[in-house]
């Protein structure tokens, strides 16, 4: 077996596979061809989107989504990108709304409108900034519609307060 460092992209190199005889020398060669690295960057595989409500502060529900794909170690690649757009539009309008590197394997997404649906796609970027092309797509995620605060005694409190203090004067 021959281990060959990752290819230049782009690049071709010649490979001449020869024996060596019980001298030591080398004999004819037995196999002369050409290698070639591609430019294409691998599509993101094992993608996976899962509409998810997290704590967020004093308790909050913050509706969002966990994306998934397969890390890579492939060095040529340095980003996984995620994009999105709300279900049925374009997809000119793809957005990109996350970034990591793929190596990780998994993120979060907030910020997202409660209760709408989008389309999401998945690509990598090398560091040139060439993509992987298409886009890897999961369509029609909903985000829970859940925006709620668990303690909302405090701000009303507070306003019952200045209102006592307004009435009182």
């Amino acid at each position: 077996m021959v281990v060959l460092p990752p290819g230049v992209p782009g690049r071709t190199f010649d490979v001449e596979i020869t024996s060596l005889g019980p001298d030591g020398r080398a004999g004819d060669p037995l196999l002369i061809t050409g290698l070639a690295a591609s430019d294409a960057l691998a599509q993101p595989s094992g993608v996976a989107v899962t509409p998810v409500t997290f704590a967020g502060p004093d308790g909050a529900s913050v509706p969002g989504v966990t994306v998934t794909w397969a890390a890579v170690e492939d060095p040529r690649v340095a980003d996984l990108l995620v994009y999105a757009k709300a279900q049925g539009v374009s997809a000119a309008s793809y957005r990109v709304i996350f970034s990591d590197t793929p190596r990780v394997g998994a993120g979060e997404i907030r910020g997202l409108v409660p209760g709408k649906a989008y389309d999401f796609g998945f690509a990598f970027r090398d560091e040139r900034g060439a993509m992987s092309d298409p886009l890897v797509e999961i369509a029609n995620v909903t985000v829970p519609n859940t925006l709620v605060a668990n303690d909302a005694t405090g701000p009303t409190a507070a306003i019952d307060a200045a209102r006592d203090a307004i009435n009182d004067a």
